[in-house]
């Protein structure tokens, strides 16, 4: 949605010094201009890449701004649709769709809504005479009313998942709108979030035969990339793995050809991958690389406009806009995988499960989700403030008290606490900032297959298996191609005879020392995850001395030892039994230094 700004106040010149100071500090990238639209005492202003959707409708009272893409089975909602649709008390009905819709009435009635994963930032803020609802909490600042101070929970929560818990941000006041709920009200009587849509699993579809799962699951899939990539001109993200190659088999089963872009470099074992599908669907494909020069700039714009809610694991969706360059179609659709393989492979759902004890349940799925975070004593340890070791007790359990509640066995409630948070802030997090080049468009997320996935056994979804049974028996020649399994290891899902001899042979070069095989500790930047993910890298080495001249500020929140120990001084180096998960801890707390240079 690119950067979205409402400003609920009777004060006509503070609207206008807000604005402009809004205007004035432009956005992550230079470009878009401020369009703003006023409606009694509310002013919407957004800046947004000439493709993105945009639509602005108004009629004698009201005005509504809708900036994605809103569906309703086949059809694609305007701004004007938004003026006559559920007008009334009663709670519309949930919109599938990657998008941000803004309604205001010349009474000053408020009403924002949006995708309902809730992966596009909506932020509100209101103290009983002013509201105020951005995609960003730094556009806050500009109003002349706000004050900013810390909020205590907000980073608990952060040292505890790696990532935003629930609503709370870094900021005293400010919520981020739950998922799947519309903000209602006005700036005089307070702005309300309620509940349009949450995924709810249930147990329709556990008595058929793994073979209909497949079939439902498929056939839903299907349905969801015709109505949400029915755009012209269409790119794709096209990783080399499983989410992505399957979107693009169906594009091409549907006559559609798509632009592929592949992040990293042509020897990467992902881009490998990548190319053989589309070579294979006869795609025009663009290799995007990111170096490490770019890295500190990536990390400003991160924690500036993201406040460091996703963690601080991965700059490229912050880099990939400005590097697409004039040569990438800028469409209005960027089609993506992102958080496929959380809805249709499960692929979290097995952290509920301890193997080693037979533990199910939420201490299990939460020591997984805490490998991207400090240990509950740790977190409490690093926070200066003495309420720090009763405010992570208090906050660890909110997380319990919300897994439990999702649902009503185990699996379940992984599934939907990975989607609610996991997926929205860390992973889905990729797609606010995609919005800035091209719109997104996301097939996965889509109340159809969200619904037929839910109600699917652990057994049939969990670890990918429903996911590559699809990919073998409906796109058997995508199949068969090298696949990326963030490793060196590319088999297919289904090998060929050919396959199978030449991966016999390279194995037996490499026992008797004829080919020498390829090591993670060594070879480690040939694989694009690890290469832009591990903190050691090249460009995560300058992001660190980039943070480092405002340690000292962090320390205003977080005691200096233990900060010490979980992030050394730069050209120190940081052990990590896994490259990829255990440096996530000192890169949350590089986003945490970038971020208190401009707010402690």
């Amino acid at each position: 949605m690119a950067l979205l700004l409402v400003v609920a106040d009777p004060d006509p010149a503070r609207r206008e010094t807000t604005l402009a100071r809004f205007a004035a500090a432009g956005g992550p990238w230079s470009g878009p201009a401020v369009s703003v639209e006023h409606c009694g005492p509310v002013s919407i202003a957004w800046m947004a890449a000439a493709t993105a959707p945009v639509s602005v409708a108004r009629d004698a009272d009201a005005l509504a701004v809708l900036i994605g893409d809103a569906l309703v089975d086949q059809a694609r909602l305007t701004a004007a649709d938004l003026l006559t649709r559920g007008t009334g008390p009663a709670v519309p009905e949930p919109l599938d769709g990657l998008h941000v819709r803004v309604r205001a009435s010349a009474s000053g009635e408020l009403e924002v809504g949006g995708d309902l994963l809730g992966l596009l930032p909506v932020h509100h803020w209101s103290d009983g005479r002013v509201a105020l609802v951005g995609s960003s909490v730094d556009l806050f600042r500009h109003h002349p009313s706000f004050r900013e101070t810390l909020d205590l929970e907000g980073l608990a929560g952060l040292l505890l998942l790696g990532h935003a818990f629930g609503g709370r941000t870094l900021a005293q006041g400010v919520r981020r709108l739950a998922a799947g709920h519309l903000l209602r009200g006005a700036a005089s009587g307070g702005l309300r979030e309620i509940r349009q849509y949450r995924v709810t699993p249930d147990s329709a579809l556990y008595d058929l035969p793994f073979s209909a799962h497949c079939e439902l699951a498929f056939a839903a899939l299907d349905r969801a990339v015709r109505r949400h990539a029915s755009r012209p001109a269409t790119s794709l993200l096209l990783s080399g793995g499983r989410d992505s190659r399957m979107l693009a088999g169906l594009l091409a089963r549907h006559g559609r050809q798509a632009h592929a872009i592949t992040l990293g470099r042509p020897d990467d074992i992902e881009s490998r991958c990548a190319v053989g599908v589309a070579r294979a669907l006869s795609f025009p494909h663009q290799q995007v690389d990111i170096g490490p020069a770019e890295y500190p700039a990536a990390a400003d714009r991160m924690a500036r406009w993201e406040h460091v809610e996703p963690g601080f694991h991965y700059c490229d969706p912050w880099v990939l806009p400005e590097r697409l360059g004039a040569g990438a179609p800028r469409g209005p659709g960027l089609v993506s995988g992102l958080v496929m393989d959380a809805i249709l492979g499960g692929s979290h759902i097995a952290w509920a499960h301890d193997a080693a004890t037979g533990a199910l349940g939420f201490e299990p799925f939460f020591a997984r989700a805490n490998r991207l975070a400090f240990a509950p004593a740790t977190a409490a340890e690093l926070l200066l403030d003495a309420r720090g070791p009763e405010v992570v007790r208090s906050v660890l359990g909110e997380i319990r008290a919300t897994f439990e509640g999702l649902a009503d066995t185990p699996s379940r409630r992984a599934w939907c606490f990975d989607l609610y948070h996991r997926q929205r802030f860390y992973v889905g997090r990729a797609a606010w900032a995609w919005s800035f080049a091209a719109w997104p468009v996301l097939p996965a997320v889509d109340r159809e297959l969200l619904q037929v996935c839910g109600a699917m056994p652990a057994a049939s979804l969990a670890d990918r298996r429903l996911q590559d049974a699809l990919l073998c028996d409906e796109l058997p020649a995508l199949a068969e191609l090298p696949l990326d399994r963030n490793g060196f290891d590319a088999s297919p899902l289904r090998p060929r005879l050919r396959d199978i001899a030449t991966d016999h042979l390279r194995r037996r070069a490499g026992r008797l020392g004829w080919r020498r095989a390829p090591s993670l500790a060594r070879d480690w930047e040939r694989l694009y995850f690890f290469r832009t993910f591990a903190v050691q890298s090249k460009g995560w080495s300058s992001v660190r001395a980039h943070a480092e001249p405002h340690r000292e500020r962090l320390q205003m929140v977080l005691r200096p030892e233990p900060l010490r120990r979980a992030l050394p001084a730069p050209g120190t180096s940081i052990a990590t039994d896994d490259m990829i998960q255990d440096s996530a801890r000192p890169k949350l707390l590089l986003g945490l230094a970038l971020w208190a240079r401009d707010h402690l």
